[in-house]
């Protein structure tokens, strides 16, 4: 009873954070849509730089609201993480300009971190119990040229990859689940979507494996599911015929 109480506790403040970063309104739900689970499972992906409780798919994430997330996986902000050796990361941040600007700059930053690791480490000057391995972090944003974060990913030294799906081609996880108020769990999105597969140096693979990769990400987007949305749209269609058919 007192671990039931505990945890019911805990996800009241968490499902209250987030309400609250929503502007208090649930139906600003989609602000908190994921990247679907077989992203994840193609990728090998570790952990998440921007999660929550309720949308997270690995168990071990980071999030703006570690102080109540903590007991669900939360391992604090991502820019504050040291990533270890080998690190596979994915990051689908909240899409305003600051956001995505500011994580292009970290990612840079931890390559950056990797590379001058590995290479300590080939020098023989490295601190005992160190590791090589690298870093990868994958990366989904709206496809936003004219977004200062979007050419900074674009531009950036440890871009490996980048692709774009059109919007209405694949598909996210919709964060407003636990408000039980969506018909499918699957969310169509509503703009192009860039898939950027940053790396530091040691974690590069070759061709091969990149193309893997790129197949990998492109086949974990597609629309397997039913939609939210488009059920909705069906069954009013069905409706109007319905009136149609009565009138005649």
């Amino acid at each position: 009873a007192a671990e039931l109480a505990a945890f019911a506790t805990a996800a009241f403040c968490a499902a209250c954070r987030v309400l609250s970063l929503q502007g208090g309104d649930e139906r600003a739900g989609g602000m908190q849509a994921a990247c679907p689970q077989a992203v994840f499972t193609a990728l090998g992906v570790q952990s998440e730089a921007f999660a929550s409780p309720f949308n997270a798919i690995s168990p071990s994430f980071c999030s703006a609201s570690a102080d109540v997330d903590a007991p669900f996986g939360s391992c604090g902000s991502f820019f504050a993480l040291e990533p270890p050796a080998g690190a596979v990361l994915l990051a689908n941040p909240p899409f305003d300009g600051a956001t995505v600007l500011a994580m292009a700059r970290r990612i840079d930053e931890l390559c950056d971190a990797a590379d001058a690791a590995d290479a300590a480490l080939a020098s023989g000057t490295a601190a005992e119990g160190g590791e090589a391995g690298g870093l990868s972090v994958a990366v989904v944003v709206p496809r936003t040229p004219a977004e200062e974060g979007w050419r900074a990913l674009k531009g950036s030294r440890h871009l490996r990859s980048e692709l774009v799906l059109p919007r209405s081609k694949h598909a996210f996880v919709d964060g407003g689940q636990q408000y039980g108020r969506r018909q499918a769990p699957l969310r169509l999105s509503n703009h192009d979507s860039s898939l950027f597969w940053m790396q530091s140096a040691n974690a590069r693979a070759d061709a091969a494996a990149l193309t893997a990769a790129r197949e990998s990400f492109r086949a974990g987007f597609k629309v397997l599911g039913p939609l939210d949305g488009v059920a909705k749209k069906k069954k009013k269609n069905k409706k109007k015929r319905g009136r149609g058919e009565e009138e005649s």
